[in-house]
């Protein structure tokens, strides 16, 4: 966490990327300029659905020491640490009924696991989980709780401690 803070920063990314037009229609557009904001907080999420080619932009982020986690839907996340990926698996999903929010919900999910636990990699399988899980239902009805997050991961058999 940043120097002279307690406070976890976390910045969800995707509303940069984002323009609305006419209408409500949202585009997807180019965020320049950005390091002045991206270098104030400890982690940046976004998804790869946001903008194109976003590998690179996760890359030089984490190089200035803000860990950057570029989501992939169910093919989990890429953790970027120092310049270096690391994949963090996901799980397909068998059904969806609502993706609604799915990506604020990682977001959430990750910061509260990172919060208390301070291990990434740990902390993005949590996410990744809970961010699964909120498919299953309505976007208003989502309420899944850490022991339900442990126990699909342990269906899974993936055993994490945060």
């Amino acid at each position: 966490m940043r120097k002279n803070s307690k406070a976890l920063k976390v910045l969800s990314a995707q509303g940069f990327y984002r323009h609305v037009g006419k209408k409500g229609k949202i585009y997807k557009k180019e965020w320049t300029n950005n390091l002045a904001i991206v270098k104030t907080y400890d982690v940046v999420i976004l998804s790869e659905e946001d903008y194109f080619n976003l590998e690179r932009q996760a890359e030089l982020w984490s190089k200035r020491g803000v860990i950057s986690i570029l989501t992939r839907e169910e093919k989990g996340c890429t953790v970027y640490i120092d310049g270096k990926p690391t994949d963090v698996s996901g799980f397909p999903a068998e059904k969806v009924i609502d993706a609604t929010g799915s990506g604020d919900i990682f977001t959430a999910g990750f910061a509260y696991a990172f919060r208390r636990s301070g291990k990434i990699y740990e902390s993005s399988m949590f996410a990744n989980a809970l961010s699964h899980l909120s498919l299953r239902v309505l976007s208003n009805r989502v309420k899944y709780t850490e022991e339900d997050v442990r126990a699909f991961l342990i269906s899974k058999k993936i055993h994490i401690n945060i």
